[in-house]
């Protein structure tokens, strides 16, 4: 009897030995594998698929998480172009496109396996449908009947697929603390990309901080020792300066005391960095609407913000003229931006205008040539006109004309259609939002989208990838604001 558990005893630890073998064997040859894996593929790689991975894990259930991750990752601060590729056999991906096709297959995956998940239908969803289709076409003329290259097209097909996000936003954002989330990450971003303008600005040129273009400034010929910053973030820092003065006037709050003054006054300073004249005309013009849209209650907060604003400006101003040096060069490059508005003749005669004029005649030419389905994407519209360091042969600064040149009547009108069904619910809709916040936001994104009006017209909003994805994004929260509001009156007189 002893001998027999002797015997069994040795057979348990013979086998937990060959298990702690067959573990140490398994271990050693994983490890093999990831090394190898590391020689082949750099760690930053595996870093990037690893916490790609764990975003689409978190995606899955908390959505919001994924659309806030791709403003994050296109429209701020990160260099995009230090995220590596995906490989597949035709070309790449983006982490961002597979991001964005994970959330669009989630919308029939939840409509097949959820009994009680359905579509949120919106006026918005056939003009972008449609638009898109057109986009499709567009690309298909371009490869088949222009014989372009095939990935120089998708290229392009490929940014216009980011609005599709709108669908995403409608379709798996369902409740106030999703909505709130992706709104209140929305501020976080514009303020981190406002405090990096900051510290840019001080660094100056010899480091760049940030992706997108940093320069030295200049107007009307004229250069001065301050450093223009244009990141992927500065749509964006756009919309919520405005959002943040619709918050501050609708929120009852003593204004020092409100976190959204000091978010205004960081984006605000990042909008004067970019130089950029059509965001300024834009924030100016959907503000003098804000102000004539408000309660008399609301004209009194925003003549209050205004005052404080002018004084906090004064004595800024003050403190650079005193100091000298680059500040004070930044002071006087942000006036003489602003003062060329009304240079008049200078103006209109300016090296950038004119550029812009020779520009638009051989747009123009082409929607004569090509009025129904356009020259299609990614096609060359004019010559080289400035030798080998001409790259706008096909960039338009009119975002108008580039969507009918390349586009045609297909893709103009139902962009339209969309773009204007937005701003009319936005109209329609923000005196009826009966949470404060959203309300803000409601108001804020409907006059940003005002504003863009005015400035794509010399700056192509409509066809930059940073910018689609944060107009997509503004577009469809909108839309889930005005739908959960519905639901919410209607729970409480139902």
């Amino acid at each position: 009897m002893v001998e027999l558990i002797k015997h069994r005893m040795l057979r348990i630890n013979l086998s937990i030995s060959s298990q702690k073998i067959f573990q140490y064997l398994f271990c050693i040859f994983l490890g093999m594998i990831i090394a190898k894996f590391f020689f082949v593929v750099s760690p930053f790689f595996v870093l990037v698929t690893v916490a790609g991975l764990l975003l689409l894990i978190f995606s899955l259930f908390k959505p919001e998480i994924g659309i806030l991750a791709i403003v994050i990752i296109i429209s701020s601060i990160i260099f995009e172009a230090a995220i590596p590729l995906i490989p597949i056999p035709f070309g790449s991906f983006h982490v961002t496109d597979m991001l964005l096709m994970f959330l669009l297959v989630m919308i029939p995956f939840k409509l097949f396996t959820n009994r009680n998940y359905r579509l949120s239908p919106s006026p918005l969803d056939k003009p972008l449908i449609l638009f898109y289709l057109a986009a499709v076409i567009s690309a298909c003329i371009a490869i088949i009947h222009f014989k372009l290259d095939f990935n120089i097209v998708m290229r392009q097909f490929r940014l216009l697929t980011y609005y599709l996000i709108y669908f995403v936003v409608t379709n798996l954002l369902r409740d106030k603390r999703q909505i709130k989330f992706v709104i209140k990450g929305l501020f976080i971003t514009a303020t981190l990309v406002g405090i990096a303008m900051i510290i840019q600005a001080v660094v100056g040129r010899s480091v760049q901080l940030m992706p997108g273009r940093v320069e030295q400034a200049g107007t009307l010929g004229q250069v001065y020792e301050a450093t223009r910053i244009l990141p992927p973030g500065q749509t964006l820092i756009y919309v919520i300066f405005i959002t943040a003065v619709c918050t501050i006037a609708f929120i009852n709050k003593p204004i020092l005391k409100s976190n959204y003054f000091y978010i205004l006054l960081i984006v605000g300073i990042g909008i004067l960095l970019t130089y950029n004249r059509n965001y300024w005309v834009a924030i100016l013009f959907s503000l003098s609407i804000f102000f004539i849209i408000i309660s008399k209650r609301g004209k009194k907060r925003v003549l209050a913000w205004f005052i404080i604003m002018i004084i906090l400006m004064s004595a800024i101003s003050f403190t650079f003229s005193s100091i000298g040096g680059r500040p004070k060069e930044y002071l006087v490059s942000i006036n003489h931006r602003l003062s060329s508005l009304f240079a008049g003749e200078n103006m209109l005669h300016s090296s950038t205008l004119n550029d812009r004029r020779i520009e638009n005649e051989y747009v123009l030419r082409q929607i004569v040539k090509h009025p129904i389905f356009g020259i299609g994407l990614g096609n060359n519209y004019r010559p080289y006109l400035y030798g080998k360091e001409d790259w706008f042969y096909r960039y338009i600064h009119n975002g108008y004309l580039w969507i009918f040149m390349k586009m045609g009547m297909i893709g103009f009108f139902p962009f339209l259609w969309f773009y204007i069904c937005f701003l009319y619910r936005g109209f329609s809709n923000w005196k009826r939002i009966e949470d404060v916040f959203l309300k803000s936001a409601v108001t804020g994104f409907m006059l940003s989208g005002v504003g863009i009006l005015l400035a794509v017209m010399v700056n192509p909003l409509f066809m930059q990838w940073f910018s689609i994805v944060v107009i997509a994004t503004m577009i469809g929260l909108i839309e889930v604001i005005i739908r959960v509001n519905e639901m919410e009156i209607k729970r409480i007189n139902g």
